[in-house]
């Protein structure tokens, strides 16, 4: 079950560019979102958030809302063509890995953090100036 899980994961992170949107560029409408974290990496800001797409879920009861990160470079600019990768381990344990892909401004990756518990996130960005990585927990209640 569990392997199904970090399976349908992965398949949903690799659907992302079908979304439309690009990284570092934000589109009115797009996510309705909650910031759970925010950090200065190397003057770089990396703001978390719990994401629900409308763009890509509209409405529809049910739909779990996802990890999304925004990251603006040490100007206050969006950074657009980074590679993004995420490990969270959540509640029971569970290890998922996913790259991130443009989100409406920002990376999702389909990890859904909607089980109640700690859940620790390790984030590693490449970008044009190098790598930024950075580490937190946090919980759903």
């Amino acid at each position: 079950m569990v392997l199904l899980c970090a399976l349908a994961s992965v398949l949903v992170a690799f659907a992302h560019p079908l979304r439309g949107g690009q990284a570092g560029q934000p589109r009115a409408g797009g996510v309705s979102s909650v910031g759970i974290h925010t950090s200065l990496v190397d003057g770089y800001r990396f703001e978390y958030r719990i994401a629900h797409s409308r763009a890509v879920y509209g409405s529809r009861p049910g739909a779990s809302p996802e990890l999304m990160l925004v990251i603006t470079d040490p100007g206050g600019v969006g950074v657009a063509n980074a590679a993004v990768r995420y490990i969270v381990v959540g509640p029971d344990e569970t290890r998922l890995q996913a790259r991130a892909l443009p989100l409406d401004g920002g990376y999702g990756a389909g990890i859904f953090c909607k089980e109640a518990g700690a859940y620790l996130v390790e984030t590693e960005a490449v970008t044009e100036r190098g790598i930024l990585q950075d580490r937190f927990g946090f919980e759903v209640r």
